[in-house]
């Protein structure tokens, strides 16, 4: 077995921070327990075991629990178990991100047709004047939103490309990250599992999360 370590960039806080305006990034992700630990400190990762996860991986309809093999042995997560070995909380009235983008959508959900949040809640995260059809483009968010916006892109939903654009899942997430609205982290990584192994593993994903599975693993 290929045993190569690989390693994963961590946010830059203080990067971050600059980019923002020297307003503090930091704190918007401390509001979610375990968060910034999984951002910014389990960097490292052996890719052979993130292929294997992948290619065994089997998700259960309702997102209950996960399996797969590992090691010639079978594994079933439950969503609890997965919270735990993460060192995140299931919260007590939780908010299903993916569900808010794609509401019931059969995955992968992307392709499918997509719910943005109103003018009205979204326009805390642009610049002003912002009304209605305004475009929501990158370069219209403030700088903490588009600060954050960035580091997204690079840790929960890590992609490559279209950069013009902000998606609808992009949308709920920054809107849930800026205002410190409560969701389900594990639900929201299960789901991003999900919708890979069913869309297959494409250059603009590579190895989502993979320093997260290798944690598990190990």
């Amino acid at each position: 077995m290929d045993i190569k370590i690989s390693e994963h960039k961590m946010l830059n806080w203080v990067a971050m921070r600059v980019a923002a305006g020297s307003i503090p990034i930091l704190p918007l992700f401390e509001r979610y327990e375990g968060l910034p630990a999984l951002l910014n400190e389990r960097s490292r990762y052996i890719r052979e075991w993130v292929r294997i996860f992948y290619a065994t991986l089997f998700v259960e309809e309702d997102r209950q629990f996960i399996d797969f093999m590992f090691q010639q042995r079978h594994y079933r997560l439950t969503r609890a178990r997965l919270a735990t070995l993460l060192g995140v909380q299931i919260a007590e009235e939780p908010h299903f991100v993916h569900y808010q983008a794609y509401g019931n959508t059969v995955p992968p959900r992307h392709p499918h047709e997509s719910h943005v949040p109103s003018d009205e809640e979204i326009s805390i995260l642009f610049q002003q004047p912002f009304l209605p059809g305004t475009p929501r483009t990158p370069d219209r968010l403030t700088p903490v939103a588009h600060s954050v916006h960035l580091a997204l892109r690079k840790s929960l939903l890590f992609r490559i490309g279209y950069n013009e654009g902000i998606t609808a899942l992009q949308q709920w997430l920054l809107l849930y990250i800026m205002t410190g609205r409560d969701f389900d982290l594990v639900d929201f990584f299960i789901c991003e599992l999900e919708d890979v192994i069913l869309d297959g593993m494409t250059v603009h994903r590579r190895h989502p999360f993979a320093h997260w599975i290798f944690w598990i693993l190990a």
